[in-house]
């Protein structure tokens, strides 16, 4: 089905809008029309299709960390043209990590003592835990610090700090397990 700008709006109406009151009066305006498949109407399937061409229309290009890498580099030999290429992918590691980076971690960039403190703040922040005066500091020092954190810490790290906030993991195991991990 061809893109309907009308028709967008109207499925957009029916499927997200409409109240059950008028819901009816769509069908039986349908059915005085002498639309024999208003009957039959799925709305699941026109949802679907509204769906497919929304996201089609506003995905992200698959590259788009490379994009963004290549425009920061940019602009970093723009303000800081001295710069060496090793200078350079340093910066752009910190600032802009790579997909792979991110899934892996940056564990090996900290010592293992900041990173159990670091992990020792998120799990007390995700439990609910941490002192309120805490979380206004890091927040005012890093805003999207848990993020942060979280990008830095290596997936056995992640799990073992997801395991331990939903509870399927004791405050006390999941510490000594970080240890064991971090060789502290």
């Amino acid at each position: 089905m061809a893109e309907n700008p009308r028709l967008i709006a109207a499925l957009d109406f029916i499927l997200n809008h409409a109240t059950g009151a008028e819901l009816e009066a769509l069908a039986s305006a349908l059915s005085r029309r002498g639309n024999s498949s208003a009957s039959s109407l799925n709305f699941q399937d026109m949802a679907s299709s509204v769906t497919r061409g929304l996201s089609g229309r506003f995905a992200m290009p698959e590259n788009m960390n490379e994009v963004t890498r290549n425009m920061v580099k940019g602009m970093i030999r723009q303000h800081e043209p001295n710069l060496s290429p090793e200078q350079i992918d340093v910066l752009l590691d910190q600032w802009v990590p790579s997909p792979q980076q991110v899934r892996q971690g940056q564990e090996g960039k900290y010592p293992p003592e900041v990173l159990y403190s670091m992990a020792e703040q998120f799990l007390m922040y995700g439990i609910g835990n941490m002192p309120d005066s805490e979380a206004r500091e890091l927040k005012e020092a890093m805003p999207d610090w848990h993020e942060k954190y979280w990008n830095i810490f290596s997936p056995v790290i992640r799990t073992l700090l997801a395991d331990a906030i939903r509870g399927n993991l004791g405050l006390s195991e999941c510490r000594a397990r970080l240890k064991a991990h971090l060789r502290l």
